[in-house]
Parts: C-alpha cells; structure tokens; sequence
C-alpha cells in the first residue's frame, strides 16, 4: 500500500509523490537502473563542515523484498570516503533523457571542488516530504502526540521517519528516491561490496502501477540502465493484462474453438449435391502442364 504525498514541484518535474510500503520499495531496482548516489558526511572530520557529494552506481541489485540489496562501490570515489560518515545516503533514479548529465556526474570528482554546484544539480528532502507534515497536533522534537489526539502507531513512526530523512540530499530531477543505510561492508578487488536496508522509499505516480516501476504513459521516458562504455538502454514495461483479464481471454477462446467445432461438425453432416466426375479423358485433356526439371 502507498501514502501519497502533496503534489508539488520540488524543483524537478512537477507531480504527485508516492511513499512505497516497505514490501514494495525493492521493486525500484528490478529494473536494475543507473542511480545517482548522493549523501552528506556530517559525522567524524566532516562533523563541523559537512560535505555533500554525488556519483553514479549502477551495480547494484535487490536481494530480497524488504529492500534489502547489495552494491559494490569503487573503494576510490570521493563518495566511497564520505558514505563511513554518513548515516543515510539517498539512491536517486533518472530517465534516460537525463543521460547526457550522468556522464557528466560520473565524470568528475567531488573531491576536486563541489561537483553538485559546478552541475547545477538540485535537491529537495526525499520523496518532498517535510516536517510540516506531522500536523500541528504533534510534537516534531519527538514525535509523539498532545494529549487528546489519538493516531495509530505506524502514522507515529512514519512521522519519525520523515523527522530522520527529511535533511538528506535528494535528486529534485528524479522519478523515485530511495532513502538507505549501510548494514555490512566488505572488500574484494579494489571495491566496497555493501549490504544495504532501504529505509523508506518514494516515487512519482506517473512511474509507478501499484505494483510495477514503470512510465505509466507511452510519451513518459524509460527508466535509465547503463549498458557499459557511454551508453544507455531504457525500461518500460509490456501491456499488462491482469488475472480477471487473462481468466476472461481464456474463457473467450474455449467459447470460440466450441463454436467453431461445432459449426464445423454440423457442416459436415449436411446434404449437399456433388457434380459428376469428369471421364479420365477430359481431365487429361484440360489438366495444365507441368514444366519438367529440365526446363525450369
């Protein structure tokens, strides 16, 4: 199930932004796409000068369906030193007609100058949501409620979610954020392999089915994924045909073949009147020719 949040523009595309139940947040990277990484170390020596930086990821891919999912890292990116000091970082998902800006991402580093200045890349808190949207019957500092008010306990830790994420950096120009922490980490040949937890998780309406990451309408762009050496490919989904729908096109089929053996059956119990049969004369006498091996 989703929670929709206000429709606003954000800086990017202006639209509707879905929060994804956590069951459903893993779906995002089916698609396997080219995310831009970003995240901010406000922790250890960046804790009185925080640092915010961006790259481009794309070996990354689900393993199970509670947003758990593994990434490997270049132990040499600005951001591969930054992610140790940070307690959330944010996976933002680009459409292909934004490929042209993830070279460019990709190729430069943060730790030469501020990358996301130089790019004039823009951000908002994930998915938009803010602390305005507790309501002003709760407590921001702590998120619980004033006497009197009563709400559920799952409407409580969203609100506290939102308090945790709402400062992240966020890709105003993406289609869906997915906000992640970093539950292991290990080394083999040169990268950072990590186990990640999706925390929350955000998309705009017109990508999402309620079951599928996707353009919802043919003039939408696809979902970016990164097929190697500067180039893209794109993802969009099939014409979908629900259960109801399949159960119904059965249904439809076996009534035709019926119809159609039975109309063949009654055809062939009809009386019908046949024409005499030629003598073996006439039909030598008009049979056409046929050409021998020879001659063709």
């Amino acid at each position: 199930m989703c929670e929709t949040s206000a429709t606003a523009d954000g800086g990017g595309l202006a639209g509707e932004w879905l929060e994804l139940a956590p069951n459903q947040t893993a779906r995002i990277l089916y698609p396997n796409p080219v995310c831009l990484l970003s995240v901010t170390a406000n922790r250890g020596p960046y804790e009185h000068c925080p640092a915010t930086n961006c790259m481009t990821i794309s070996w990354l891919t689900a393993i199970n369906n509670k947003g758990g999912f593994f990434c490997s890292m270049n132990q040499t990116r600005h951001t591969a030193e930054l992610l140790p000091h940070a307690g959330f970082f944010v996976l933002n998902v680009p459409t292909v007609a934004q490929r042209e800006l993830l070279l460019e991402v990709g190729g430069c580093s943060g730790r030469d100058g501020d990358k996301i200045a130089k790019l004039g890349l823009r951000f908002c808190s994930p998915g938009l949501r803010r602390a305005a949207a507790l309501g002003p019957d709760t407590d921001a500092s702590s998120g619980s409620h004033k006497p009197g008010h009563k709400r559920k306990r799952k409407q409580i830790e969203r609100h506290e979610r939102v308090l945790a994420h709402q400062d992240l950096p966020a890709w105003a120009d993406a289609v869906a954020h997915l906000v992640c922490s970093v539950q292991r980490k290990d080394s083999h040949d040169g990268h950072n392999l990590l186990v990640c937890q999706v925390e929350a998780g955000y998309v705009r309406r017109e990508y999402w089915s309620g079951r599928c990451f996707a353009p919802q309408q043919k003039a939408l762009p696809g979902i970016a994924t990164f097929l190697g050496s500067k180039v893209f490919g794109h993802v969009v989904a099939l014409p979908d045909c629900t259960k109801e729908e399949n159960v119904a096109a059965e249904a439809a089929t076996a009534t035709a073949a019926k119809a159609a053996a039975a109309t063949a059956a009654t055809a062939a119990s009809a009386t019908t009147t046949v024409a005499p049969i030629a003598s073996v004369s006439t039909l030598q006498a008009t049979r056409t020719p046929q050409p021998s091996l020879e001659s063709v």
